[in-house]
């Protein structure tokens, strides 16, 4: 970063200290990406500063809220941040264009965050499903264990999850088929060979 980008990056910063959290993040967020120092990457840097402080003190998420919103958008933000759109942008004012980005930044934080509510509702019902089923099993079931294993990676298959939870292969085969007809796994291969499951989150 040479010395003019550094002397603009703080002037950023200093600016954004005095702006209510969500605004400094929408700001910091678009100055990252005319003065960071990387030939590729100041896109997702810009956005996971930007999404740190918008979030502030709060502590409700460890970083990436404003980047789900962003992914619901089917305006490109960081084509507004860097005025590369095709319409009337040419025409605003600096305060116009500053506020289109902002409002642009706030609706991605905002639908962001209703991602993550929608996520926690769909949680909260797959583990009451969970807890009602085990209540029907032995306390010796693994399959409480298994279906939590599952749920923690992309997908699952047998194999693995036989080694890493001491089960045979053929006894996780059968607890991943007992948690796919109680509805808390789903196959994802469609009768490959090597099967993989996810959580019906």
């Amino acid at each position: 970063m040479n010395e003019n980008k550094i002397e603009l990056w703080a002037r950023a910063v200093a600016h954004a200290h005095a702006m209510p959290a969500a605004i400094a993040g929408a700001d910091l967020a678009a100055a990252w990406l005319t003065v960071g120092p990387l030939l590729q990457g100041n896109l997702p840097i810009g956005i996971m500063l930007g999404d740190y402080y918008s979030m502030g003190e709060a502590g409700f998420s460890a970083g990436g809220t404003v980047a789900i919103g962003l992914m619901e958008q089917r305006q490109s933000w960081a084509k507004i941040a860097l005025g590369s759109i095709d319409d009337d942008y040419d025409d605003l004012s600096s305060q116009a264009k500053l506020e289109r980005c902002r409002v642009a930044w706030l609706q991605a934080l905002a639908g962001g965050a209703m991602a993550l509510v929608r996520l926690d509702t769909r949680l909260r019902l797959w583990e009451r499903r969970l807890d009602e089923t085990m209540q029907t099993k032995r306390r010796t079931s693994q399959l409480g264990k298994l279906v939590e294993y599952a749920a923690l990676r992309p997908s699952c298959g047998g194999t693995l999850a036989a080694r890493d939870l001491s089960l045979s292969r053929q006894g996780a085969a059968d607890l991943l088929d007992e948690a796919v007809a109680a509805g808390l796994l789903r196959e994802i291969t469609k009768g490959a060979s090597f099967r993989r499951y996810q959580a019906t989150i």
